[in-house]
């Protein structure tokens, strides 16, 4: 069985990845729409992956939220408040 803490920094871990992963794709969306005289067209159903795509999302979003709130919830409880230094 693994352990609450190792699970929680695979989520940080997964969590990253994903920010990350949307951020360059909307990066490369931008990017390509400044190239092309401001605005471009997005398929997304061109492989039937459509519904595939909207699932991957709904999951990918909570755990960016989740992870997000494990970071911040580690890093303020190792953080010296002013009563322990």
């Amino acid at each position: 069985m693994v352990s609450k803490s190792t699970l929680k920094e695979v989520i940080e871990i997964l969590g990253i990845f994903s920010m990350f992963a949307l951020s360059v794709f909307v990066y490369l969306v931008w990017w390509l729409a400044f190239y092309q005289g401001g605005q471009i067209s997005l398929q997304i159903n061109v492989f039937e992956e459509m519904w595939f795509e909207y699932v991957l999302w709904l999951i990918v979003t909570p755990l960016i939220t989740l992870s997000m709130y494990y970071y911040l919830k580690e890093d303020t409880q190792t953080q010296p408040t002013p009563d322990n230094e």
